[in-house]
């Protein structure tokens, strides 16, 4: 069997959640399947990060998305004489011959009033989530990250239940522990911190649910709390320690005398890692 894998996210060195799930995903799957092969599809700026004998990566001009999407693509999947198509988004081409397989990680777009706020959102939404609901009814088969997904599909998008399937993320094999005590040593004195503390990565979009992160971590006995600080690794463009200050009062309904936020913020600190590109990043550790 021919798989073709949309791999446009796949952009340089940028790194993105859906680009990291999509290079776990091939990277077991190609191993898992060696009778099967990948066609991983992209655009001009496309690199691939995951190679095997069964794995062919192509680059196909894209000039305008939705023509690539539903003109190029199908035309490359027919050429290619794929017999499954997989994409990692809510889109993909509507007449392909072939079945296509979707994941869909969330709604938030349609849920959230964050994003619906603007008149371009109310313009550009109505089109779109009819343009969602035909890719579903179209998609044979629907993968999505929690069943809390699956109910906003199945709700906003009129989906079949019978096409959604709950596959929960898995953690990538970075994030395990590998009973080094000297690296984890040295990764701890590096950033300034001390073991054990709660680690959010990430920025204070709304659909991030941070607040949530934080009354949680607010709500804990002092004992606890005090134990384990609420640590946030950002990257230096993710705004000053005074926004976040002001953010995680807000949202903690804690005094601002009481937080203390520390980490070895002096300088941007380097990561050179072969699952996380090269980044700057930079702990806060709170203590409320």
């Amino acid at each position: 069997m021919i798989v073709g894998v949309d791999v446009r996210e796949w952009q340089g060195d940028r790194r993105t959640g859906i680009g990291r799930f999509l290079e776990e995903f091939l990277r077991v799957a190609h191993g898992a399947r060696p009778a099967d092969r990948f066609l991983l599809l992209g655009n001009g700026d496309t690199r691939t990060r995951v190679r095997g004998d069964n794995v062919t990566f192509t680059r196909l001009r894209e000039r305008w998305t939705p023509w690539w999407d539903q003109v190029t693509l199908p035309r490359s999947l027919r050429q290619g004489g794929v017999d499954l198509f997989y994409s990692p988004y809510i889109k993909a081409p509507l007449a392909a011959r072939v079945p296509v397989v979707n994941t869909v990680h969330d709604l938030t777009f349609f849920v959230r009033a964050d994003y619906n706020r603007r008149r371009r959102d109310l313009v550009l939404n109505v089109p779109f989530r009819l343009f969602c609901r035909a890719m579903v009814k179209r998609s044979t088969a629907i993968i999505v990250d929690s069943a809390a997904s699956a109910r906003d599909v199945e709700r906003l998008l009129c989906a079949d239940r019978a096409k959604i399937k709950v596959v929960p993320l898995a953690t990538s094999p970075a994030f395990r522990p590998d009973a080094d005590r000297a690296a984890d040593a040295a990764a701890l004195a590096r950033f300034g911190l001390e073991p054990g503390y709660v680690l959010y990565v990430g920025g204070f979009w709304p659909h991030k649910n941070l607040p949530q992160a934080i009354r949680a971590h607010a709500a804990l006995p002092d004992s606890l709390r005090l134990e384990l600080p609420l640590t946030r690794f950002h990257h230096g463009h993710y705004g000053s320690r005074q926004r976040a200050s002001q953010f995680y009062v807000r949202n903690s309904n804690s005094n601002r005398r009481r937080l203390k936020i520390s980490g070895n913020t002096a300088s941007h600190r380097r990561i050179d890692h072969p699952h996380s590109g090269d980044h700057r990043i930079a702990p806060d550790v709170l203590r409320f």
